[in-house]
């Protein structure tokens, strides 16, 4: 009987010293996995937006273009027109130090020809990410539910859009 006591205590102290290992290697600030994660945010761990370690600045103010897309960075929101969609982030934009952002919106498909006045726009989440070197951004968009890439665009700052409306 003492040699099933001694088993069991030696099982249960390898468990606990594997439950220490694991919960070591956890994001810093979780708490463990019996406490609520404070300030972190697990679906979006690569997102400068939401990387509590890194300074983010204000990317400015102005008109971007490129083909197929015009990207209007407002005071405190982002406004986008593409061919035959728009999009939306409702915030500022911010970028690392190094030019780099991911950021949530919305992304709005229009139909080719005209559109009847009871057909409404329903809005999808997306995320926009990309990074800005100089003057030139890089800017890819996928739909957050599907995971659909809709494409990758690059527009210049101060430069013209050249938008073909499918409308």
């Amino acid at each position: 009987m003492p040699a099933v006591r001694h088993s069991i205590i030696a099982i249960a102290l390898m468990l606990i010293s594997a439950f220490g290992s694991i919960t070591a290697a956890l994001p810093a600030g979780t708490g463990g996995p019996w406490k609520p994660a404070k300030n972190v945010n697990f679906m979006n761990t690569h997102d400068p937006s939401t990387n509590f370690q890194t300074k983010l600045y204000p990317v400015k103010q102005g008109i971007w273009g490129g083909q197929s897309v015009s990207f209007s960075v407002e005071k405190d929101s982002v406004i986008i027109e593409f061919d035959c969609a728009e999009g939306a982030i409702p915030r500022v934009l911010k970028a690392d130090k190094k030019g780099s952002f991911r950021v949530e919106g919305t992304f709005s498909r229009h139909m080719p020809g005209p559109a009847r006045r009871d057909h409404m726009v329903t809005p999808q989440p997306a995320i926009y990410e990309g990074f800005i070197k100089g003057n030139v951004m890089t800017l890819t968009v996928t739909l957050k539910e599907s995971n659909e890439s809709l494409g990758k665009f690059t527009v210049e700052r101060g430069g013209r859009a050249a938008i073909t409306r499918c409308y």
